[in-house]
């Protein structure tokens, strides 16, 4: 369960060939991400690919330049991690057509 206190908020703008979103894991820690913010800054359709070292983890699909999207649309004290990364894991960011503005909202707990 997140405690909004506890978050850390990493911005970045995600850009062709691949974007480092915030740091690696720390060792013996693992990263729970509960919220994620993208926006396209690309003037057409951009499809941002959501991904570590083992592979993919997500597809997020923008229509059009300035579409965002929001997952979950509300953060709650019950809410799930969106992605649970383990230490020495990167979570990157790669547009299919051009930037894309990221946030991610996590906590990183020791194991």
């Amino acid at each position: 369960m997140p405690v909004r206190s506890e978050l850390t908020i990493t911005p970045a703008v995600a850009a062709l060939g691949g974007t480092n979103i915030g740091t690696a894991v720390p060792a013996n820690h693992h990263r729970y991400v509960y919220s994620i913010k993208t926006e396209n800054q690309f003037a057409g359709p951009n499809d941002l690919t959501m991904s570590i070292a083992a592979g993919n983890l997500d597809v997020i699909s923008h229509l059009a330049a300035g579409d965002m999207r929001e997952d979950p649309e509300v953060l709650l004290e019950n809410s799930l991690p969106l992605y649970i990364l383990e230490a020495a894991d990167q979570l990157v960011g790669t547009p299919s057509a051009g930037d894309c503005f990221v946030r991610i909202s996590f906590v990183d707990s020791p194991d």
